[in-house]
């Protein structure tokens, strides 16, 4: 595995700066104006000399390189080199290093970072404050310029009078977690490593997409997880991870593919080796949840969305439908995603999609650990039809530090009793000027939509306000309207008691060809509000010739039905098989499906009128039945 960007941590250096931090702690930091002569007021300017330095390895027989990369701090903190220095070996005194470097006469030089094995390409990075701890970090631009396979080492040394002698110790180990099971086609979106042992490290973020073209790491500083992501997903079974402890031996494991999230207990999993710690899971041998994630960086790192006004679109990780986030004082930043600003009066939001009508059990977020995420607050919303409400228990205290604890994740779990997922839900964060970066977010739901939701202005069950609709019975063409139209209370979506709507069994003489549909009652609504209708779709032996769908029309204050409301059809006053949103393409037999899709109703509209559940162009198909379940109308906004 070849590396391109190390991140030296906390949790992986922390022992190694311990005490040299202790000891800085009460050093008086110098003055860097030099004095100057009595009747000079000109000041003098610091000289760069060559310094030379020598230190020696105690454990140098157990380096696989004498190839050994140097970083040296003046006392006040500075850095005094831009590039890594290379200390080259002693040829007479095994054991012993020696190198030359540019520094300041005017400070003193005091401390010095050993790192192997090392290559001349390496690249300071920016400081990174993790905890009030300043660690370097260093940046390898070649993609061959250092071998992961062997050991990181790195040894943090005071510089004094005396002779300097370090001891290099292993901050990070190579970890390999093979992946069984994906299905054709699925890709890995991230995975985590979790124990009660210290893992302190590296998690790594592949942007290349690619295990042997890394170029990026996100640093872990939870000391108890690792934690590796891909935006659009990894199409390789192999993960590779860097880890600041050997004892990884039987930690948990959190995977996130495409289609399904998959949690796997400590004990299942074993790591074995000593210079590289190997494992495999099977996912198919474990219980998973299906789930669909959306990722708001590219593999690039680029927004993977534009704001349009307080809103976005984006496609999940099946692919295929294109979903709808309202997101008010948030942003897109490179690098770190859906930025969630605002304050507790007008809070930053993030909507949560419809998916197909299916239950969102929990929300899982990927968030980039940044050393401003002060602690703050997020919590979960949901609409009642006029105003958001908070849901009671679903309050989160996110911190640096707690993200970190999870290995970057927040998880939501949904309380089915206030939210289902025709309902419309969100996330909101308050306290002004601290942020929360979102790299991704995985919803988690069930196969099959969920129950009916409360808040429908359409009531569950069909006992009242739905009518039959459509051609009259006709005993010369064989068509019985009653016989084709049923309240089914053997078939239902949900097992609720309430049954369902059949439209089939028709078999008509003569060329007869019926309509026939379940209509519901008039509709009081608000111009220029918005609906989210949704209904559920059973079929059986349906031919390809018919036509299953659900439309709907409006009325004016004078109950007079309005035509120009359907984009490029004036003279349509109701939905048909073509224009409407709510078609059962699928044909044939199929089992439960979900149709979803959001209406605004047009000005001067103060009704919807024969929303119904239709089936049309049959004319001989006795054992071909469509059946319509969990009809709901919710209003999402004003």
């Amino acid at each position: 595995m070849n590396l391109k960007k190390l991140f030296f941590t906390a949790g992986a250096l922390g022992m190694l700066l311990l005490g040299a931090a202790c000891q800085d702690e009460e050093t008086e930091v110098p003055n860097d104006n030099i004095p100057q002569e009595p009747g000079d007021d000109t000041p003098s300017t610091p000289t760069e000399e060559t310094v030379p330095f020598t230190f020696s390895v105690s454990n140098a027989s157990d380096l696989k390189s004498e190839n050994l990369g140097i970083l040296l701090f003046y006392e006040d903190g500075t850095q005094v080199n831009e590039t890594l220095i290379q200390a080259e070996p002693d040829p007479e005194q095994s054991g012993f290093y020696g190198f030359e470097a540019e520094v300041n006469s005017a400070k003193k030089v005091d401390r010095m970072l050993v790192i192997a094995p090392c290559n001349s390409a390496l690249e300071l990075m920016e400081e990174q404050h993790f905890f009030g701890q300043m660690i370097p970090t260093v940046q390898q631009p070649a993609a061959d310029a250092c071998d992961a396979d062997a050991d990181v080492l790195a040894a943090w040394a005071p510089l004094d009078d005396g002779q300097i002698s370090v001891e290099l110790n292993s901050v990070a180990t190579p970890v390999e977690l093979s992946i069984q099971g994906l299905a054709d086609g699925e890709k890995i979106r991230s995975a985590g490593l979790s124990g009660s042992a210290a893992l302190s490290g590296f998690a790594l973020v592949d942007w290349m997409q690619e295990p042997l073209a890394i170029s990026g790491f996100a640093a872990d500083r939870s000391s108890t997880s690792l934690t590796a992501i891909y935006p659009e997903g990894l199409a390789a079974t192999t993960i590779h991870l860097l880890t600041a402890s050997t004892g990884l031996v039987s930690p948990d494991v959190f995977v996130i593919t495409d289609s399904r999230l998959v949690k796997i207990a400590a004990g299942s999993v074993t790591f074995s080796g000593s210079d590289k710690l190997s494992a495999s899971v099977d996912l198919n041998q474990a219980e998973s949840e299906q789930a669909l994630t959306f990722d708001f960086l590219k593999s690039d790192g680029t927004p993977a969305a534009t704001l349009d006004g307080e809103a976005f679109t984006l496609v999940g990780s099946t692919g295929g439908t294109t979903y709808r986030f309202n997101a008010p004082q948030c942003s897109f930043d490179a690098e770190t995603g859906l930025c969630m600003k605002g304050d507790m009066a007008t809070p930053g939001t993030l909507s949560i999609p419809n998916i197909d009508g299916r239950q969102v059990t929990r929300i899982v977020l990927s968030v980039d650990t940044r050393p401003e995420m002060a602690a703050h607050a997020l919590w979960l919303e949901t609409f009642n039809g006029e105003s958001w409400d908070k849901i009671d228990g679903t309050d989160k205290s996110v911190s640096l530090e707690t993200a970190l604890q999870n290995g970057g994740y927040i998880e939501f779990e949904i309380p089915k009793k206030s939210v289902s997922a025709i309902g419309q839900f969100r996330i909101a964060k308050g306290v002004e000027g601290v942020p929360t970066y979102v790299r991704s977010m995985t919803l988690v739901h069930e196969e099959k939509s969920c129950t009916f939701d409360p808040a429908s202005v359409i009531p569950n069950g069909f006992e009242s306000g739905w009518r039959r609709y459509g051609t009259s019975s006709s005993p010369d063409n064989n068509y019985d309207q009653e016989k084709v139209l049923v309240i089914d209370p053997e078939v239902s979506h949900v097992d609720d008691g309430t049954g369902s709507l059949r439209i089939g069994g028709v078999d008509c003489l003569n060329n007869w060809k019926p309509w026939q549909s379940w209509a519901y009652q008039d509709i009081e609504v608000e111009a220029g509000a918005t609906y989210r209708i949704s209904v559920c779709i059973k079929t059986e032996n349906m031919p390809a010739t018919a036509n299953v769908y659900l439309g709907l029309g409006y009325k004016d204050a004078n109950n007079q039905w309005m035509k120009g409301w359907i984009e490029g059809n004036d003279n349509l006053t109701a939905y048909n098989h073509v224009t409407s949103p709510w078609v059962d393409k699928e044909k044939g037999t199929h089992d439960w499906i979900t149709l979803t899709a959001e209406e605004t109703v047009p000005e001067g509209a103060v009704k919807m009128g024969n929303l119904q559940v239709r089936l049309d162009n049959v004319i001989t198909a006795p054992d071909a039945y469509v059946w319509f379940d969990d009809i709901q109308m919710v209003k999402i906004s004003k």
